[in-house]
């Protein structure tokens, strides 16, 4: 996990390998609540959203990652108000 207001200069990719000093994958992030799931080249940048404040999105998200020595899959799920 990592948290910084530098990383608006680098890629999401570039700040993670700069704090971890390691080649990385996949990166997880949050506090938007705004669910993404999307590679760029062999990197996957992943947001779950948010299974209880939905702020400006039209439902209700949670992710699931599937995750083997081969590979990584990004699984994101809806789900709408419940009234």
């Amino acid at each position: 996990m990592m948290h910084g207001h530098d990383v608006d200069r680098l890629t999401a990719r570039q700040a993670a390998e700069r704090e971890f000093r390691c080649v990385v994958d996949l990166g997880i992030f949050g506090h938007s609540h705004r669910p993404l799931s999307t590679w760029i080249d062999d990197f996957l940048l992943f947001n779950p959203g948010s299974a209880t404040s939905k702020r400006w999105e039209p439902q209700f998200s949670y992710g699931l990652l599937h995750i083997d020595r081969e590979s990584v899959e990004a699984d994101l799920r809806f789900y709408p108000t419940l009234q």
